[in-house]
Formats: structure tokens, C-alpha cells, sequence
């Protein structure tokens, strides 16, 4: 199969094939889930999401925090993230102010909390221990800033295992 070379804004919708079929269509970033594949350099390659979470008591991180967040940027994963404040809205602000556009915030209700970076956004029903069910089962692989007491960030840690990256504050 020859996959597209060239990318027409690739941090808002990209050319997506499927490689059984050899389908091209166009698709919006938030609409990739795992096990999905993007065309890049002539190869399909996987996308990665990472659930990126934090304690709601948070309002500062260590840089080793900060230093995980780049290397998330620099990777290109899709980034799927809560709408809650402290530790979910301080990484949204550090992927604001860098200008990272491959995130997609999750939420209950009609419209999250907080969006810094006026991303697209992932509406679930029900509770935050719903939406945070959902998000982390949405994503390979995750990072989380816990205080080591919040029951949400445990229970995102516990339900992905030893592919959650735990930075403690």
C-alpha cells in the first residue's frame, strides 16, 4: 500500500487509511482510538493515548512532571485528560502554553470545567468515576500527579497497571 506522504493540518484532522481495505478518509484526531492507525512517511503507524490525570488537591508539580509532559509532546501521542481542577488542570495549562493541539479533555455534563487550550472534548454520562473509567480505557498508557491519597488518581493507577507513569507529589 503507498500511504500519503503529505499532511493537510495534522494536529486538527489527518488522512487515515486502513490497511485491510486501503480506505483513505478524513477524520478528526479526537476520533482516533487505540488500535487506530495514521499514515506517516509511507508506513501506518499505531496511534498512542495516553490518559494524563491528577489529584484534585494539586496546584503545583514537581518538574520531573513538566519534563514527562514534553517528552509526551515530543512522542505525539494523543493526549486524553480530565476536566478537573488541580492536578488535571495544572498539566492542561503546561499543554496550553505549549501550544499542543493532539489532546482531547473529558467530562460529565454539558460543557468541562476547564479547557485551556479550547481543545475538542469527550462527554461521558454519568460520574467522574465514569469518565475517568472511560478515559484510562480509551488509552494505552497514562501519567498521573497524585498526592498519594486520591481515590480517583489510585483507581486510575490500578486500572492501568504498571503502564500508568505515577509522579508523586
Amino acid at each position: 500500500m503507498s500511504a500519503p506522504t503529505h499532511f493537510d493540518n495534522l494536529l486538527e484532522t489527518t488522512t487515515v487509511c486502513c490497511c485491510e481495505c486501503q480506505t483513505l478518509m478524513r477524520i478528526p484526531l479526537a476520533a482516533w482510538g487505540p488500535g487506530d492507525y495514521w499514515c506517516g512517511g509511507g508506513q501506518c503507524v499505531a496511534v498512542v493515548h495516553v490518559c494524563v490525570c491528577g489529584s484534585l488537591n494539586i496546584g503545583r508539580a514537581p518538574q520531573v512532571f513538566f519534563d514527562k509532559l514534553e517528552a509526551l509532546i515530543q512522542e505525539g501521542v494523543a493526549i486524553e485528560i480530565g476536566d478537573a481542577p488541580g492536578g488535571d488542570k495544572t498539566a492542561q495549562r503546561y499543554l496550553a502554553g505549549r501550544g499542543y493541539r493532539n489532546v482531547t479533555v473529558w467530562h460529565i455534563g454539558l460543557a468541562p470545567r476547564n479547557n485551556l487550550g479550547h481543545w475538542p472534548t469527550h462527554p461521558v454520562r454519568g460520574t467522574y468515576r465514569d469518565r475517568d473509567y472511560a478515559m484510562c480505557a480509551a488509552s494505552t498508557r497514562g501519567l498521573a500527579l497524585w498526592n498519594g491519597t486520591s481515590p480517583g488518581t489510585a483507581r486510575n493507577r490500578d486500572q492501568l497497571g504498571d503502564r500508568m507513569d505515577v509522579v508523586r507529589v
